[in-house]
């Protein structure tokens, strides 16, 4: 929408400007607007509870984060928003911002950290938002009785089956309060292998560096201050544990559905996604992956675009499949 209307404005003579300097040029002629990281006008002293709910990407997906380093995502994306204050300040907006995070006093050392209250990849969680689901029946409804909500859900349902069938490589995007209920419908619905990719990643480097004789918490704290200090020496550790990483995903032998993918983009790694894809359906591949980010619109990991050939790769979950319409009979169960 800003290049929309920023294009709209004729330009002097033949003059040929970028996107990105075009918007950095409509900041800088303004008073209030400032440039985000992903080329967003927004507002000067932003106030950081809006900061937050629009960097949800950003800290979703993240086993855990002290204050300072969600501090750091958000200013590395608004850098002129409102900062974030110290906990326990900084808890009661959280919670307005739509995340379920838990704070553990002892966590990070002793810093105090919030972690995911839902780390067990094979249990049915219930620290999302609830969601009123209905009862499932066989029975179809009259064609003109179907609404629009409901032919959303049959339409992704049936999307769903056939990339199961075929082979596929997908990023299925869901309103961040539904992420973990979209986890658990998925998996109750289609015969996916589960893969927590932060777990994966940190059992894969905790074991590299120990065979490297590194100690842990020299990789906890170059990690807390990215690009400084030994910066490079974890991208090295980063680099040994990827083979080992991508082996275990190809042999995996149905589709995948990858939950809390953050570090791929974090430790700039986000060309594995790439290999992964071209591997979906061949004989030697993987029969299909499918990840699961947290948004609306575009699909981004902490920032950075996932790597789709088309559109045709990007789905979004509407809340009438959450909530069984497609399948219900007229009856609501609560599910928490």
């Amino acid at each position: 929408r800003c290049l929309e209307r920023l294009r709209g404005i004729q330009a002097p003579g033949d003059v040929l400007i970028s996107d990105a300097r075009l918007i950095r040029l409509a900041a800088i002629a303004s008073e209030q607007a400032a440039v985000s990281s992903q080329k967003e006008l927004y507002p000067r002293g932003m106030s950081s509870l809006r900061a937050l709910k629009l960097s949800q990407g950003t800290l979703l997906g993240m086993r855990t984060l002290t204050v300072d380093q969600i501090r750091e995502r958000i200013a590395s994306r608004y850098p002129e928003a409102a900062p974030l204050p110290d906990y326990p300040e900084v808890d009661g907006l959280l919670k307005e911002a739509g995340f379920n995070f838990r704070w553990n006093p002892e966590g990070k050392n002793g810093v105090g950290c919030y972690s995911s209250p839902l780390r067990d990849p094979v249990s049915v969680s219930s620290a999302s938002e609830s969601v009123s689901r209905w009862h499932t029946t066989n029975e179809s409804g009259e064609a003109g009785d179907v609404t629009p909500e409901e032919a959303d859900a049959r339409q992704f349902e049936e999307r769903l089956t056939r990339a199961i069938q075929e082979g596929s490589f997908l990023t299925l995007l869901v309103s961040p309060k539904y992420y973990d209920r979209a986890r658990d419908e998925l998996c109750r619905r289609f015969p996916l292998q589960l893969v927590d990719f932060e777990g994966l990643f940190l059992d894969s480097l905790h074991n590299t560096a120990e065979a490297a004789k590194v100690k842990w918490d020299l990789v906890l704290k170059t990690d807390a201050h990215p690009h400084d200090g030994d910066w490079d020496k974890l991208m090295m550790l980063v680099g040994r544990c990827m083979p080992a990483i991508e082996q275990k995903l190809y042999a995996v032998d149905k589709t995948m559905l990858v939950i809390y993918p953050g570090l791929l983009a974090r430790y700039d790694q986000m060309a594995l996604l790439s290999r992964l894809s071209q591997k979906v359906g061949r004989r030697d591949g993987i029969p299909g992956l499918w990840l699961l980010l947290p948004g609306d619109g575009q699909a981004l990991i902490d920032s950075k675009p996932v790597p789709l050939i088309g559109p045709g790769q990007k789905a979004r979950i509407p809340t009438s499949w959450l909530k069984n319409l497609h399948r219900g009979n007229g009856k609501q169960e609560a599910h928490e």
